[in-house]
């Protein structure tokens, strides 16, 4: 695979309701869902039974220059961000609002939905933007319990391909921890609004990976067992 050129490209332009426009037209990438638990998760992080409780990993910070190490104990220290991450639906779109991170708070579209039938249209999502975070994990915690899906790859480095990809079915009875480095998508959900708990490192450093402009494919993730 070639690396994608990202040159001339906007980051967050595949958050823009013009790049949903042809979804369903466009060819797609069937991803497999299984119901999380611990064993099938393990590569990816680990399950939260409580979300006080529970720590995200801290990566230490990169030194790309030089023969001098780090000094021991620094450059993991960056501050743990604590907020809301509300799900919610509008019209066909499902968007995702990161509440206490600085520009994305307005909200991002994560997918479009397959029809325009409520009921059948939310069966599956049409998304093409995954990402990593290589300075720390990520928790989400479902305030109201209720169920959710999860788009996940392991840590395998920027060569990442669609069949990497697994979503897992979440009862909402727990949260879950991800691995720095794994990739992932917010949480999905056919509910018309949720709110999560959100566990995260301030620093935000984030890879993003566009299906469609790397793979021509939108992934299609079913939002249900």
């Amino acid at each position: 695979m070639h690396a994608a050129d990202n040159s001339s490209t906007d980051s967050h332009f595949i958050h823009s309701a013009e790049s949903f426009t042809d979804a369903r037209e466009a060819p797609y990438h069937d991803v497999p869902i299984q119901p999380a638990t611990a064993d099938r998760l393990k590569d990816f992080g680990t399950l939260v039974p409580d979300f006080e409780s529970a720590s995200i990993v801290r990566m230490t910070w990169p030194k790309p220059t030089g023969w001098r190490p780090m000094t021991k104990g620094s450059g993991n220290q960056h501050a743990i961000l604590e907020s809301d991450y509300r799900i919610h639906w509008k019209g066909d779109l499902l968007y995702g609002d990161n509440i206490g991170v600085g520009g994305i708070a307005e909200g991002f579209i994560l997918g479009r939905s397959i029809s325009d039938d409520e009921n059948e249209g939310r069966k599956c999502l049409l998304v093409r933007d995954t990402n990593y975070h290589p300075d720390g994990g990520q928790i989400f915690f479902s305030k109201s319990r209720r169920p959710f899906v999860l788009l996940l790859a392991p840590a395998v480095g920027d060569d990442i391909k669609l069949e990497d990809f697994t979503a897992f079915w979440f009862d909402g009875s727990m949260g879950f921890n991800i691995a720095p480095n794994v990739w992932h998508q917010a949480p999905l959900t056919p509910d018309d609004i949720m709110m999560f708990s959100n566990k995260q490192s301030s620093v935000f450093a984030c890879v993003e990976m566009d299906s469609v402009t790397e793979f021509g494919k939108f992934f299609r993730v079913p939002l249900s067992l």
